[in-house]
């Protein structure tokens, strides 16, 4: 005999339980079903095909709400459940809606069935994604998984390195990158004109097109520190004296440049 209990993030999904002589392993197929299927426990459980993964999600993202037994933690899980399925839910109808924009273009998805960097790169961005609500966030891991979806030529180690930057980071971290790689075209999408006839400094261009650091200025410089220390931008003093032209030039390391890449959806998403 085996139980099953409904998880936060797909519907009717079992978790595993462990019988005397078997264990049962959970197993996301397809539809937002979970398949369950006895393991022989000498054996160890069988593993499904990446293929079998892809619109399945992130089976392991269950384990981020260890909210199982008692009542605290049934309490907690009615709590979460419902915000954390919200998200599961908005993330994966934001990402199928881009491959099917792709695949209206000519784009053949069936490919990448078989596609593992694509496989890794949905799962780790799939549990960063449902750990945030941060909207650029968002768009950037969406980003990364369409442009690996589309053949962009990334290693391994540094798709899995931007990932994780982008995990660590917070949307105004994203911001202030893109807007010290090309702050003419940050102030044009901003609608800003910046005029100066006399030395500024680059904490009035950050403030300009990030009000949101306006008055924190302790924020900002860290911000621009843990750029700098990241090594995406050269070394960046907010508050060194400059003219118009100098507030202008691109401030990131060909690092930067290739992470923004990564996290940019050329492929014609909106947002």
């Amino acid at each position: 005999m085996y139980r099953t209990r409904a998880s936060p993030f797909a519907a009717n999904a079992p978790v595993s339980w462990t019988d005397s002589n078997l264990e049962y392993d959970d197993i996301a197929l397809s539809n937002n079903v979970t398949t369950v299927a006895p393991v022989n426990s000498m054996d160890g459980p069988p593993r499904p095909t990446r293929g079998d993964m892809l619109y399945a999600g992130a089976k392991g993202l269950v384990s981020m709400v260890p909210f199982v037994g008692g009542p605290a933690g049934e309490l907690l899980g009615h709590i979460v459940s419902p915000p954390i399925e919200k998200r599961r839910n908005e993330w994966f109808a934001a990402l199928e809606s881009r491959l099917r924009a792709l695949e209206e273009s000519g784009f053949d998805i069936e490919v990448l069935r078989e596609n593992e960097a694509f496989i890794d790169a949905l799962l780790h961005a799939s549990r960063v994604a449902l750990a945030t609500g941060q909207h650029g966030k968002l768009v950037a891991l969406r980003a990364a998984v369409i442009n690996v979806a589309c053949g962009m030529a990334i290693d391994e180690t540094n798709r899995f390195m931007f990932i994780r930057i982008v995990e660590d980071f917070t949307e105004l971290h994203l911001a202030m990158l893109a807007l010290f790689n090309d702050p003419t075209d940050a102030l044009a999408k901003a609608g800003v004109n910046l005029s100066v006839s006399w030395g500024s400094n680059l904490s009035l261009l950050v403030c300009r097109i990030l009000p949101e650091l306006a008055g924190h200025d302790a924020l900002a410089e860290q911000i621009a520190s843990e750029l700098t220390s990241r090594g995406l931008v050269d070394g960046v003093d907010l508050k060194t004296t400059m003219t118009e032209h100098g507030l202008r030039q691109s401030r990131t390391t060909e690092r930067g440049r290739s992470l923004l890449a990564f996290i940019t959806d050329k492929a014609g998403d909106p947002t």
